[in-house]
């Protein structure tokens, strides 16, 4: 049997069902690794307006395809979520007044995050 602390560098590779042992370092089952994070961020222009917003908010970017828009409000719970190519208009009516969060996904995984505030 085999055996690794956290973190510790390894030079093998070893799997079970239950942990990975890969580039040296042991990963729990649900790791989510990236090597490259540049590769995950959005680069493209992203405009929000107007804020602070009350009724609308105006959503554009440069990004090329389908997007997914989600809002969180400060405890990180999920308001609005819905898909849009290069525009969209979001109807802020069901927001009570406050900050909140807007993660842009890619069909590749990559994001974006804006804050904003609604009076």
């Amino acid at each position: 049997m085999v055996q690794w602390t956290l973190g510790e560098l390894a030079v093998s590779n070893y799997e079970t069902s239950a942990a990975s042992l890969l580039e040296g370092f042991h990963h729990g089952p649900s790791a989510d690794l990236s090597t490259a994070i540049s590769d995950l961020v959005l680069d493209e222009e992203v405009l929000l307006s107007p804020v602070p917003a009350s009724h609308f908010l105006n959503l554009s970017t440069t990004y090329r395809g389908e997007l997914t828009y989600r809002m969180f409000d400060v405890i990180g719970h999920q308001r609005l979520v819905d898909n849009f190519e290069g525009q969209v208009r979001i109807d802020l009516s069901r927001l009570v007044p406050g900050v909140y969060w807007v993660e842009l996904v890619t069909s590749e995984g990559r994001r974006g995050y804006y804050s904003f505030v609604k009076t």
